[in-house]
């Protein structure tokens, strides 16, 4: 049988599902957010839009460099080079949630703004 936790946790996130669908609008809107403001920076996202992000790098130094200076910043993002990756491929990967607001996603833009090169974020 399951543990009190898995149920306790279970429990709540059915409660969220009934409760609308707020949370997914919500994190949907800031892939989108996320996505255009990385493309507009010049950065290349491998995919469409949705809950996780990859953003390519030059090479594996590059992507240590640029992984390093968004921890610095306040920003985590995972960071995969080889084996995890294909030979010579590097990415910094975003994770959201539906808790990521707009102001939360423009100051990862921020971020990824500031180790471009780029001065600014325009702001909406």
């Amino acid at each position: 049988s399951p543990v009190p936790a898995v149920i306790g946790a279970t429990t709540e996130s059915l409660r969220k599902l009934r409760a609308g669908d707020h949370l997914r609008a919500q994190l949907l809107e800031s892939a989108d957010r996320l996505h255009e403001g990385l493309t507009t920076l010049g950065y290349e996202v491998i995919a469409p839009p949705g809950p996780v992000l990859a953003v390519r790098c030059e090479n594996e130094l590059d992507a240590v460099m640029k992984w390093q200076q968004l921890l610095d910043a306040g920003v985590y993002v995972n960071l995969a080079v080889p084996p995890a990756t294909p030979k010579g491929a590097a990415i910094l990967r975003i994770s959201l949630t539906a808790k990521h607001t707009a102001v939360l996603v423009d100051e990862m833009l921020a971020a990824f703004a500031s180790i471009s090169g780029t001065l600014a974020v325009a702001a909406e």
